[in-house]
């Protein structure tokens, strides 16, 4: 596999954030958003060609020194290396391995139907907003689809996680507006890049908006305690950028 880095960090792109992980960061992509923070994984050859067993063996040695029980394959885009995940994940069952929640970030750009991946793991998946540049596939919305493609959206899509990425107030009402139409029901995140638009100023009002409690935020600060109360939304974080956590509130 084409290996950008693996790394024990914080979780924060999910509902998990604020949560130790072990990332696995494959090399390549098959976008070049306008925002995108790792573009090192992406362009520049900063990568090594790993064995599925030695990437298995750093992951366990991680897992083992951190107490980790939690693994994100990230990018670039992953699911360009598709065939090698299924073959690592099922590496990670059959050895009995300490992971045991996968996490699979994906860019959203094509409509993945992998019955062995969505059932063994929880996709993360970027829907692409205006600042972009890029477009995602929104049948992972549940929109455009045929009659195979709704069979998977009815069976997965609670288990997905829908990420918007917000660069500014054009991107939150586009997102606000999809979400709106599409009905979706699968979780929704908030971000935003590093040093950008801040969303917290609109993130409670387009909660009770929607009146959902499936929306959150990895921007979410004095607005966090006010959400539990109301919504029951538990460890909400502040996360500095679309990237790792580094601040709780308990």
């Amino acid at each position: 596999m084409l290996v950008n880095e693996i790394f024990y960090s914080l979780q924060g792109e999910s509902e998990m954030q604020g949560k130790p992980c072990i990332f696995l960061r494959l090399y390549g992509c098959n976008m070049k958003c306008n925002w995108c923070d790792t573009m090192y994984a992406v362009k520049g050859g900063d990568f090594v060609r790993m064995d599925i067993l030695d990437i298995l063996g750093k992951v366990e040695e991680l897992a083992e020194k951190y107490k980790c029980s939690m693994l994100e394959i990230t990018g670039g885009e992953p699911l360009i290396q598709k065939e090698e995940i299924r073959k690592l994940i099922t590496l990670l069952i059959a050895k009995n391995s300490k992971i045991k929640t996968i996490l699979i970030e994906t860019n959203g750009k094509d409509f993945v139907i992998d019955k062995f991946l969505q059932t063994l793991s929880t996709f993360i998946i970027d829907i692409k907003t205006p600042s972009s540049g890029e477009e995602s596939d929104l049948r992972w919305m549940g929109m455009n689809c045929n009659k195979e493609d709704m069979e998977i959206y009815a069976v997965f899509a609670e288990s997905w996680q829908l990420k918007f990425v917000i660069q500014n107030k054009e991107d939150f009402d586009w997102a606000v507006q999809l979400i709106e139409k599409s009905g979706s029901n699968s979780k929704i995140i908030f971000s935003s890049p590093s040093n950008s638009f801040s969303i917290s100023a609109f993130f409670l009002g387009t909660i009770l908006k929607l009146n959902s409690s499936k929306i959150s935020s990895t921007e979410v600060t004095s607005f966090a305690p006010c959400l539990r109360s109301r919504f029951g939304a538990a460890d909400i974080f502040e996360v500095k950028g679309a990237g790792g956590a580094n601040t709780s509130f308990p």
